[in-house]
């Protein structure tokens, strides 16, 4: 692929979130400050909404917390979300690169702040792509009943995964592979091989178990407006992940989740 479009994501003393037609894409804070994220697969043609948080809700099972109690700016904090079509064959480097949008937030000393704050702007983008799958997805009532459907789900595929059985997660995962393949220009089977071999690898390592995904922990974030579900635990990381190794690293699969005719379907 000769060009790659990308957003990055930049802030200052806050938290800050990028969103692209409703669908999280980075989360940026004083230990990670910036992001570089492709969003082939986010895009749509005609308007495209950006949305820039500022001080976005924490990611937590359960009643949301309080939003922080509004405070004057010290003029110090900034964010800025940038859509980026780098040159041909450079880095992606701002400065080298061909800016197609951009939410700036830098407000001056003494403004009120009350968070959580949102910038957003609707943009045309030069895609030509096809309509990804994840558009036509039915819109879904997360109820408890699709919450212990989706938690059964994921369950399933954690013994799977223990077992050494991988074909359910793949076949479920294929439609986001092919997706993946036309954004990016790869072959959707060659996308699907080189995770089954990864997972293989790991199983045949034997190294840390598949963590088990307590209920209490299940955190299934709406995206994309209603359309997929973002499996994720309290805290914001990925529900599909193992024990932590020796040295406290873990390997975790992020899934986002359609519902179509009563089956789970990874998209993005």
């Amino acid at each position: 692929m000769d060009r790659l479009l990308v957003i990055r994501l930049e802030a200052q003393g806050c938290t800050a979130e990028a969103l692209l037609n409703g669908i999280p894409l980075a989360r940026v804070d004083a230990a990670q400050p910036c992001a570089t994220v492709p969003v082939h697969e986010c895009t749509v043609s005609g308007e495209n909404r950006l949305e820039l948080l500022i001080w976005p809700p924490a990611l937590l099972v359960g009643e949301a917390p309080a939003p922080l109690p509004a405070f004057p700016s010290d003029g110090e904090r900034s964010a800025s979300l940038n859509v980026l079509l780098p040159r041909m064959d450079h880095a992606i480097d701002p400065a080298q690169s061909r800016s197609l949008a951009q939410l700036l937030w830098a407000p001056e000393a003494g403004v009120s702040l009350a968070p959580p704050i949102r910038l957003a702007e609707a943009v045309v983008l030069p895609v030509n792509f096809p309509r990804w799958r994840w558009l036509d997805a039915p819109v879904l009532r997360l109820d408890a009943a699709l919450q212990a459907r989706v938690q059964a789900w994921l369950q399933e595929r954690v013994e799977d995964l223990r077992a050494g059985r991988f074909d359910a997660l793949l076949q479920a995962l294929r439609p986001r592979a092919q997706d993946l393949g036309t954004a990016y220009g790869r072959d959707p089977r060659d996308l699907l091989q080189a995770l089954h071999q990864q997972l293989a690898a790991r199983h045949a390592q034997g190294g840390p178990a598949w963590a088990d995904i307590p209920p209490a922990e299940l955190l299934l974030r709406p995206v994309a407006d209603g359309r997929l579900l973002d499996c994720l635990l309290s805290g914001g990381g990925p529900a599909l992940r193992t024990e932590p190794d020796a040295d406290g690293q873990v390997f975790s699969l992020p899934l986002r989740l359609a519902v179509v005719d009563g089956q789970p379907q990874g998209m993005l």
